[in-house]
């Protein structure tokens, strides 16, 4: 007695569905572990105005500093701060080509900067990070517009040194293997459908 033909082919489909689902699965866990590990540390920057005669002159610049943030966000991948961190940690690069291992954000409505650089060693990346946090803060405080007293216009404070990650910040594996799974099915589903 022959087979039916129809079922035949469902069981065709759902055979190729699930090699699909697999070999997608595949994919993502054999990409993750062919990348490079990539090691991320965050150095915290406090920022603080030396305007502090009165509540007023307090209040005014912790807004201005809160207005600049942004500014010392940009500040710390510029050349100006990126060139001593070159010459400190003798690197063999470019401040242009060394800005794209640095990432430098700012809560919104804070006066402090998160600078977190990337390395595919772990122990150099903290090192970068709190090299890229120092100079910032030099700069920063050179850049701020003079004041007339004694009080230095801005502080710069580290409040937060980079340390050495035990465990890489990409590749993930567990997001591309759920990746790899996804696409995997939506494969699956479209060769269902269109064998039916």
């Amino acid at each position: 007695m022959n087979p039916n033909p129809y079922l035949a082919a469902v069981r065709r489909s759902w055979v190729y569905a699930v090699v699909a689902i697999v070999v997608g699965t595949l994919a993502g866990l054999v990409l993750s572990l062919a990348a490079t590990p990539l090691y991320s540390s965050t150095a915290t920057l406090y920022f603080s105005s030396g305007f502090s005669a009165s509540a007023t002159d307090l209040n005014q610049g912790s807004s201005y500093t809160q207005a600049q943030m942004l500014s010392f966000a940009e500040l710390a991948t510029s050349p100006t701060v990126l060139a001593p961190v070159i010459d400190s940690l003798g690197l063999d690069t470019t401040p242009r080509a060394l800005a794209g291992s640095i990432d430098a954000t700012t809560p919104q409505d804070t006066v402090v900067l998160e600078i977190t650089a990337s390395s595919g060693d772990a122990t150099a990346a903290a090192q970068l990070a709190n090299a890229v946090a120092d100079s910032l803060s030099t700069q920063a405080e050179k850049l701020a517009p003079a004041t007339t007293g004694k009080s230095k216009p801005l502080t710069v404070s580290v409040v937060g040194a980079a340390t050495v990650s035990a465990v890489p910040s990409s590749p993930d594996v567990a997001r591309n293997v759920l990746a790899g799974l996804v696409v995997g099915l939506i494969a699956a589903i479209l060769i269902v459908v269109l064998r039916q």
